[in-house]
């Protein structure tokens, strides 16, 4: 009868040894895993993150530019500001000039 109950107790401590060691392996791979996420993810944002802010920031400066561009023509290219022939294309072409300057500034800054 000890012999059993010796054969018993070790039998269910060595279940419980190897249950423990596979639970171990399996929570150690399973940590190694999140580790590798992690670092992917950090990477990851750490390349797009940039790289989004500055498409759109270049896309809130074309945006800009255009709405510039917009106000100006109603205002000053659409306008007629005199009824002189002469007055409105000269006007036209400061204002063409103006224009085209302004864009060359803006890629500039871009």
């Amino acid at each position: 009868m000890a012999n059993n109950t010796l054969n018993l107790i070790i039998s269910f401590l060595g279940g419980g040894v190897v249950v423990a060691i596979f639970d171990w392996i399996r929570i150690n791979k399973a940590e190694k895993r999140s580790r590798r996420l992690a670092t992917l993810s950090e990477q990851l944002q750490n390349l797009y993150g940039p790289l989004y802010f500055f498409t759109s920031q270049n896309q809130r400066l074309f945006d800009l530019n255009d709405s510039i561009l917009k106000a100006y023509q109603k205002e000053y290219v659409e306008e007629k500001w005199s009824k002189d022939e002469q007055t409105q294309k000269n006007l036209k072409k400061n204002t063409t000039t103006m224009t085209n300057t302004g864009v060359q500034v803006l890629f500039l800054a871009i």
